[in-house]
């Protein structure tokens, strides 16, 4: 957003209240934040008041873009600002929802919702190159409706260095010997992020290699029905002391600079940032063979790819990585190097630039050229706005 605000863009964000932002305000940046409750699960009554919300804010503010995030608020807000006549909707695929391991009367709904909320808007702009195949396989959008778009972090958050000094200190804050090895899971703690396969992992991992604590990372999902309690998982598999239920963190350059692995046993993803984050640290990854972490992921190159739902797979992955030190070290340097290059969130933003640029000069040309012709990027009130 605050890229965007610099490029000339008039911002404004809407979203379902949480722990960040837990009501309307303004930033500190004078970014005016809207907020609607929302629920991950489908409730039509409830979607229908939002729904009803949504049109009545985007007909009000007269927004020339609105860019929608996530299937339920993606579907929602199309349709919302479809029916508010916005001149410009476009939906960001973050990875698709449905998966093979899911009802197939379930998928198909995931699937009809996302070929239906793509009627609704303009085009499609996808963090990963296999989403894009998938999208136009599923006919959920024309080969001419869907554009790469990638993936991105702040790198200069993760670059900086941890001597052996920080380590052993991040460690013993831990409860983790200085000798122990660690192994790492960062997600939010449902069942599709694979944490089930992980403690089953664990069981095996220790038994073969004992000075090993595996931490997990991630918020609690109350009220998710795939939600997972932590700490009784760990209790009933005897591993406590072993697993580190470390809940949600705010040092994660720390926590990824204490790790020997990083792990991501998901089910589905978009193309996740855990991975890339773990990666400019310098980590060897293992993660499951889907179309996200195969954006990351290059076998053999920075980490190894396992089936989904394969707990043993996980398990000798974790064990190879943990036994060839070597081996290990050259992924963790190979995926740095290839993760600056490829997952600097400056490339992502240009191109969300470039797109908006591109729409603008399709559906609205008379606001393109007054965009254009402000000099060093900045717009005044007749320029375009976005939410």
């Amino acid at each position: 957003m605050l890229y965007l605000q610099s490029k000339g863009f008039e911002i404004a964000a809407a979203c379902s209240p949480g722990d960040y932002i837990r009501g309307e305000g303004i930033t500190d940046a004078g970014i005016p934040v809207k907020t609607f409750p929302m629920t991950r699960k489908i409730s039509p009554f409830n979607d229908l008041i939002t729904l009803f919300r949504l049109y009545r804010y985007f007909r009000r503010e007269k927004f020339d873009i609105v860019h929608t995030h996530s299937l339920k608020p993606g579907f929602l807000g199309r349709v919302a600002a479809f029916l508010a006549r916005v001149p410009i909707r476009i939906y960001t695929i973050h990875g698709f929802r449905f998966h093979d391991n899911m009802s197939f009367v379930v998928k198909k709904r995931d699937i009809y919702l996302e070929r239906l909320g793509n009627w609704f808007g303009h085009i499609a702009l996808s963090q990963g190159q296999l989403d894009i195949e998938l999208a136009i396989r599923e006919r959920i959008c024309k080969p001419d409706q869907i554009f790469y778009l990638g993936n991105g972090i702040d790198i200069r958050q993760f670059t900086a260095p941890m001597d052996s000094a920080a380590v052993w200190a991040k460690k013993q804050s831990l409860g983790i010997a200085p000798t122990d090895r660690v192994v790492g899971i960062v997600g939010r703690q449902t069942k599709i992020k694979g944490y089930f396969e992980f403690i089953e992992a664990a069981k095996t991992v220790v038994a073969q290699f004992p000075s090993v604590k595996f931490i997990m990372i991630g918020t609690s999902e109350e009220g998710n029905p795939d939600a997972l309690g932590m700490q009784s998982l760990v209790r009933q598999s005897n591993l406590e002391g072993i697993v580190l239920p470390l809940g949600k963190r705010q040092d994660m350059r720390e926590l990824y600079g204490i790790m020997d692995v990083m792990t991501l046993p998901s089910w589905v993803e978009g193309v996740p940032r855990v991975l890339i984050e773990a990666s400019i640290c310098g980590k060897p990854l293992v993660a499951t063979d889907i179309p996200g972490n195969r954006e990351v992921v290059q076998p053999g190159l920075n980490g190894l790819l396992i089936p989904v739902g394969d707990s043993q797979a996980l398990a000798n992955a974790i064990l190879d990585l943990l036994t060839n030190e070597a081996k290990a070290a050259e992924m963790g340097e190979r995926g740095q190097r290839r993760a600056l290059e490829l997952f600097d969130e400056q490339i992502y933003f240009r191109r969300l630039v470039q797109a908006y640029e591109d729409m603008l000069r399709s559906k609205l040309p008379d606001k393109f050229a007054v965009y254009q012709a402000i000099s060093g990027g900045l717009v005044d009130d007749s320029a375009s706005r976005t939410e």
